[in-house]
């Protein structure tokens, strides 16, 4: 049976954390008198951006903050985020014409996912997806209720994500796990530690893996 693949969105398929930055950084200039850099708002990840936002500046502002993100996001969508990694695409077509099921499932909010997949032309791609929430990394969540709602079990599917935390929770409900570490070297070592299912430093990596070892 072809197996049922779950791929996450930012530093997965495509470099996209430096247009949620500016984004996220165009809120905070209008509504946070302090400046915050990258250091320091990466520690905020783990919500989707509405909550990093509300996180930061409260619930009413961070409200404002998020619809301020999204305007931003989308205006500076085809200077920051072309396209897929390269290779990427021509993966995904070949999974699907060769039978394989992919969802989405990301911590990012589903307004700035449904903008990239619109324009990227990327809906094709996938079955279903799946996105974050408000109060926190909620992905081993997001993954038992995937299998819920199609009726699978946890080794019908394999999940391809590229953060410790990915690693994390799928070893937390015993999801096997992919972790990309294509545009995210400086998580390796860490990972390595957490023991993934596999590790894929590069798109022919992740393309081998799924058709020689996942199968």
């Amino acid at each position: 049976m072809k197996k049922t693949l779950v791929f996450d969105f930012d530093g997965t398929l495509c470099h996209s954390l430096e247009l949620v930055k500016v984004g996220i950084k165009s809120a905070l200039d209008k509504y946070y008198k302090e400046k915050i850099d990258d250091n320091v708002l990466t520690k905020y990840f783990g919500p989707n951006e509405e909550g990093i936002l509300i996180n930061i500046l409260g619930d009413r502002l961070g409200k404002d903050g998020f619809y301020e993100y999204l305007l931003t996001y989308f205006n500076n969508h085809d200077k920051y985020l072309k396209d897929f990694f390269p290779g990427m695409r021509e993966l995904l077509e070949k999974l699907n014409k060769d039978g394989f099921t992919l969802y989405l499932l990301t911590g990012r909010s589903v307004e700035s996912l449904m903008i990239s997949l619109t324009k990227l032309d990327a809906f094709k791609y996938f079955k279903g997806y799946y996105t974050g929430a408000i109060k926190g990394a909620v992905k081993d969540e997001l993954l038992l209720k995937l299998l819920n709602d199609h009726n699978l079990h946890k080794e019908d599917i394999i999940y391809i994500g590229d953060s410790i935390n990915d690693v994390i929770q799928c070893n937390k409900i015993g999801v096997k796990i992919i972790s990309a570490l294509y545009d995210n070297f400086e998580s390796h070592d860490g990972i390595e530690k957490l023991k993934p299912f596999k590790i894929a430093k590069n798109i022919a990596d992740l393309e081998t893996f799924i058709y020689k070892e996942v199968l």
